[in-house]
């Protein structure tokens, strides 16, 4: 079996963006931080300020309001 190494910085796959161009990158991550609370990331790429993170700490009900308004109208 071929032992593991650990790739050179830069050669890494990169993630599966939102939007992926070359002059914006955009990706978005929402996980369970405590039972009825979630932590969602945005993390996005623009060339003059390099990554920005923002992380909101959401109550279940302010990440459901937050999803009805990403679905829009039914």
């Amino acid at each position: 079996m071929q032992p593991y190494t650990t790739p050179h910085p830069g050669r890494t796959p990169g993630r599966g963006n939102i939007v992926n161009r070359t002059d914006y990158k955009l990706d978005f991550d929402c996980v369970e931080f405590r039972p009825g609370e979630h932590v969602l990331t945005i993390d996005r790429f623009i060339p003059e300020h390099g990554w920005v993170s923002q992380q909101y700490f959401l109550s279940a009900a302010e990440l459901l309001k937050i999803q009805a308004i990403l679905n829009g109208p039914k």
